[in-house]
Order: C-alpha cells, then sequence, then structure tokens
C-alpha cells in the first residue's frame, strides 16, 4: 500500500510546478487525486497508528509528552476532535510535570484547535492566561500568529463597523509582532509579508513576485508548497490573470488532499473561479467535491497562511 502510495503521489505531483501540465490536465489530476482519496486517509491513519504504538514502550512522561504533541501535529487540520483530545492530554501532562514551558506550549496546541473548531471566545480566554514575555523565544511567534488569526476571524463574521476596525487593527498590531519574531529566511516570514500585501496593501505584483521565488525550493513540504500555491491563486486573481490564478488554486487544492489536511479553500476558491469564468459544469464539479468531503473545521474561510508552517519551525527539537 505505502509502495503504491509514493506511485501515485508521484503520479499525480508530476507537473505541479510552474510549467507543465495545461489547466485541464490539472483539474483532471485534481479530479484523479479525489478518486484514489482513500489511499492518502489509508497511509495518514497508518502514520498516527505508528505514533500510536510508542505510546506503549515510553517510560517517561516527558517522552509520552512529545508523543501527544506529534499525535496533535498529525490530527490538526485533519480531524478536530482528535487533535483537541490530544491537546488537552498533553496540556494535563505538562501541569503535571510542572513545566512552565511545556504548560506554554501545550495552552497554545489547545487554542489552536479551538481556532479550528471555531471556538473564537474560547480562544481569546485561553490565550489571556498567556503572556508573550513568559514564553521561550520559540513560542512567540505561535503566540502572535494565534491572536491575528482569532481576530482575523472575528473581524470576518463581525457586522459593525466600529468593531470590525478594532479587529483590524489588532490583526496589524499582532502582524507587525509576528514579523519582528521571524527571520527574512523563514518560510513563515514570507507568508506574513505577502499576506499583508494580499489583505492589507493590495501590492498583488509584489507578493507573487516573492512567492514565485520561492515556489521552486525543493527543500519546502508538500503543505508548505500547497499554501504558496494557493496565495500564488489569490495574488493572479487579483492582478487579473484568471488563467494562472486556476493553475495555481489547482495545485493547491492537489497537495492539500494528497496530505492529506481538510482544508478546502482552493477548492471553494477554484469553484468561485471557474463560475466567474463561465466554466460551469466544472465549477459544479469541483463545488460538488468540497461538500461531499467532511470538514474538521467550522472556521473553513479563515486563511490558512503559514500557519502549519509556524507551527513546525516554533516547536524544539526536542519534541519532535
Amino acid at each position: 500500500m505505502r509502495t503504491g502510495l509514493i506511485i501515485l503521489l508521484s503520479l499525480l505531483m508530476t507537473g505541479c510546478s510552474r510549467t507543465g501540465d495545461t489547466n485541464e490536465a490539472l483539474l483532471k489530476r485534481l479530479d484523479a487525486t479525489i478518486a484514489n482519496k482513500q489511499i492518502y486517509e489509508e497511509n495518514k491513519q497508518h502514520q498516527i497508528g505508528q505514533i500510536k504504538e510508542l505510546l506503549q514502550h515510553c517510560d517517561s512522561k516527558r517522552q509520552r509528552y512529545d508523543i501527544y504533541g506529534n499525535l496533535y501535529q498529525e490530527y490538526a487540520k485533519y480531524d478536530i476532535d482528535s487533535s483537541m483530545y490530544y491537546a488537552q492530554l498533553r496540556l494535563s501532562l505538562a501541569r503535571d510535570m510542572e513545566d512552565p514551558d511545556l504548560v506554554g506550549e501545550s495552552m497554545l496546541d489547545l487554542t489552536e484547535s479551538y481556532i479550528d473548531a471555531g471556538m473564537y471566545t474560547e480562544t481569546v480566554e485561553s490565550m489571556s492566561r498567556l503572556r508573550a514575555d513568559t514564553l521561550r523565544d520559540d513560542l512567540r511567534p505561535r503566540y502572535y500568529h494565534i491572536y491575528r488569526t482569532v481576530f482575523k476571524a472575528l473581524s470576518n463574521n463581525c457586522t459593525s463597523n466600529g468593531k470590525k476596525s478594532e479587529y483590524n487593527e489588532l490583526i496589524d498590531r499582532y502582524r507587525d509582532s509576528l514579523r519582528m519574531c521571524l527571520t527574512p529566511d523563514d518560510i513563515s516570514y514570507l507568508f506574513v509579508v505577502t499576506d499583508q500585501m494580499l489583505n492589507t496593501t493590495h501590492d498583488y505584483e509584489k507578493a507573487r513576485d516573492l512567492l514565485l521565488d520561492k515556489y521552486d525550493d525543493p527543500t519546502i513540504s508538500v503543505h508548505e508548497k500547497a499554501i504558496l500555491a494557493y496565495s500564488l491563486g489569490i495574488a493572479y486573481r487579483e492582478i487579473g490573470d484568471l488563467e494562472q490564478a486556476e493553475r495555481y488554486l489547482t495545485i493547491s487544492a492537489i497537495n492539500d488532499l494528497s496530505t492529506p489536511v481538510k482544508e478546502y479553500q482552493s477548492l471553494q476558491e477554484l469553484a468561485f473561479l471557474l463560475y466567474e469564468s463561465g466554466e460551469i459544469e466544472r465549477a459544479t464539479t469541483t463545488s460538488t467535491m468540497q461538500s461531499t468531503m467532511p470538514s474538521s473545521s467550522t472556521s473553513a474561510n479563515i486563511s490558512p497562511l503559514f500557519r502549519t508552517s509556524c507551527r513546525r519551525s516554533s516547536r524544539p527539537t526536542s519534541s519532535r
């Protein structure tokens, strides 16, 4: 099964670059990814099962804490109930060990799962118990990112212009704080900068150029590639190049579904784009693909920019 998955991934990912297949070929590749989703699900469950087996052999609380962290990461953006469960187990164990650094880290895990579940009030309440200056340096990017994300969600769902303006000021403040915590060579820094260009300053051409410079980097993960492609799709859409927008949103959806993570924003944006360009039948098909696949989150409209990358880069080596 695992050999079959590797072959399938190779076939599906071939051509998912700046050059290669036509948009129609990529859309057919997306169809194939959807058709073979069970293979990706089985591989994901196999990976999770292997991690769970480690719990039978760990001989210290710290080892168990680290394994819970790995399980939380595997379930994040895949199964919200399970990710929240392991985040809670991790927090309980951190408190039992009376380790302030681990308590802070596991509280960030739990609040991220709250955001995935659309529990914005609980997110703000949980974050109010933390202070940036008491966290390890490597955890501060996650702290600022969570605040920025929850206030963006609240702004998106707010009908009061005054309150929305207040949320937007907080978004800018926490985005600036996040950027100051990162170095320019960190891909999370790129996501922060281009997110501001796409959503605030509307400097779409510059965002496109920065994202393209990073896109062919062979060291980035499949999910990071999905985020880059999604951002490129949005940049091209705003520039008015709908053909390229369609291309990158399709690539993003393929990468997301093959990881797999249950983030379907690329599919949603792609369906809208296809509909607006007159491809009604394809738009309907893509929309149907999205609606028939279970989501791990009620906050599907929250931008996924750099969130997984920020979590990964901030996690200390000892817990990997």
